[in-house]
């Protein structure tokens, strides 16, 4: 039954099946859960740093069984733990547009639609399954579930042979045995797709289906991207089914001045309330990471995408994005330790510890430091180093030589908060780093800040108007008094109490 295999692509063979998007059997909680508080010692296993209270308790031991299974996984991970699908079923249920989304080293994303659902498909071609690419094929459909983390709804493996090339060379149809063909001499050319003729009318209309492929037939769409990847037979074809985000990337925000003053879109004060709230989405994503111990392993704005929303002027969310490089820490653990002679990620925005191996949630802290400098500025890390010079930046940032420069709080209007978040989260020290839940706190703290200063003129002016009209009842309070009544007559007005803090320090406060 073609269908029935299309719909198994992919399943886990070690865990039986017990680790799935839902979570963990209710037969498997109690054993793992008292194995992980037994090795935490009755602390807090994942976030050694948060005090564990009574009713945190069932929560945490929850989670740290879920790690221990996510741990156990993803070490035992192998190529022999994908099933492979048929290639003729590797577009199942999948329409596919010309539209290009993204495109880098990990393949091409494309818009498309999974069962009538819009969504991001990403098609990459790799040599073998390696770590990155069993963390987007099997960990990346587990761990997304959240607001702030780009979702991926399936996950599809398939080796590239002669058959199926034939295949998409002859534009689709019916294909039977694609691993079947006649084997080539081994001592041939690795075959590339040959590019499909009579593919342009010439006449200057293009398409007249607007870039979409129909369903019958949207292996056009897949041989146009395997032709433009130069994949060769041997080769393994994954396609990642994701939630679509349509407004780019951070890093295309960042080069467009989103967060810049502009008369023609917002004033400077908007600019850092849109700075803040992408910061905090982005910080969101990346706690509930670390909270089921999780490292991500390559934090930077090319990975923050940015999806439509209403939610607020800005017109998007961000949601973290690309978990080839993700690790699951070991149980108790803050941090695990690869190759000390080499590096996987970005240079620019890694931590200096990780150029000696060692990948923590303190490193992904130091890459949002980085982040953060880049939205505050507007310029690329180390943008100022030629290329040339890529080795030599890379053992300067490892050592410490070099630091990135941050703007004068004094001459950078309305900065003062996210300079001191940022230069926090670069400290040397991994230690000295905060967690993500201190850093949510005082960048959303930092925005309260700012809007009360612009509801200041309005606030002050309401109080006047009120003191005016009691003038003779406030004659004969204290201080102190005249504070708890200025207080109240706020909080009539409906003004929040962190905005009455904010305008008027110790008002309200108890003497």
């Amino acid at each position: 039954m073609p269908g029935a295999e299309a719909e198994t692509q992919l399943a886990v063979k070690a865990t039986g099946g017990a680790l799935s998007t839902g979570g963990l059997p209710n037969s498997a909680v109690p054993a793992a859960a008292t194995a992980a508080s037994a090795a935490a010692g009755g602390r807090n296993a994942l976030l050694p740093d948060t005090p564990q209270t009574a009713p945190m308790a069932a929560a945490i031991t929850a989670r740290a069984a879920n790690q221990l299974l996510l741990a156990a996984w993803q070490r035992d991970l192998g190529a022999e733990q994908v099933v492979e699908c048929n290639p003729a079923f590797i577009l199942e249920g999948l329409e596919l547009s010309q539209q290009q989304l993204g495109r880098g080293s990990f393949g091409i994303v494309v818009c498309g639609a999974y069962h009538g659902l819009l969504c991001a498909v990403k098609v990459m071609v790799t040599d073998s399954l390696d770590s990155s690419a069993l963390s987007e094929l099997l960990l990346a459909p587990i761990i997304c579930n959240h607001a702030n983390l780009v979702q991926t709804y399936t996950s599809r493996c398939a080796t590239l042979t002669h058959g199926f090339f034939d295949w998409l060379e002859g534009g689709g149809g019916r294909l039977t045995s694609p691993a079947g063909a006649q084997a080539r001499d081994s001592r041939l050319p690795p075959r590339l797709l040959r590019p499909i003729a009579n593919m342009q009318s010439g006449d200057g209309f293009g398409d007249p289906g607007c870039g979409i492929a129909s369903a019958p037939n949207p292996v056009t769409v897949l041989h146009a991207l395997l032709y433009e990847c130069k994949a060769t037979v041997g080769q393994r074809l994954l396609v990642l089914v994701q939630e679509l985000c349509n407004k780019s990337t951070l890093h295309n925000a960042i080069r467009r001045g989103t967060f810049k003053l502009n008369p023609h879109v917002w004033t400077l004060r908007l600019a850092r309330r849109a700075l803040l709230r992408t910061a905090v989405e982005v910080a969101r994503g990346l706690l509930h990471l670390h909270e089921m111990g999780v490292v991500h392993g390559d934090v930077k704005p090319a990975n923050v995408l940015l999806a439509s929303s209403r939610d607020d002027r800005r017109g998007f969310n961000a949601k973290v994005a690309d978990f080839g490089l993700a690790r699951v820490l070991p149980l108790v653990a803050d941090g695990v330790h690869g190759r000390s002679n080499g590096y996987r990620g970005s240079p620019a925005y890694m931590a200096p510890e990780a150029f000696r191996g060692c990948v923590s949630r303190a490193s992904d802290v130091w890459s949002f430091g980085v982040c953060l400098h880049e939205m505050l500025t507007g310029v690329r890390p180390f943008s100022d180093v030629p290329a040339t010079d890529t080795t030599a930046l890379m053992a300067a940032i490892r050592e410490g030589r070099v630091r990135l420069v941050w703007p004068n709080e004094r001459r950078t209007e309305m900065a003062e908060g996210i300079i001191a978040i940022g230069k926090r989260c670069m400290s040397p020290q991994p230690e000295d780093r905060p967690g993500f839940r201190e850093i949510i706190e005082e960048l959303v703290n930092t925005e309260r800040i700012i809007r009360a200063e612009a509801l200041a003129p309005v606030v002050t002016e309401k109080v006047a108007a009120q003191q005016a009209a009691e003038e003779e009842a406030l004659a004969g309070l204290t201080p102190q008094q005249r504070s708890t009544r200025l207080a109240e007559t706020l909080a009539s007005m409906g003004i929040p109490p962190d905005i009455i803090r904010a305008i008027f320090p110790g008002c309200g406060d108890a003497a």
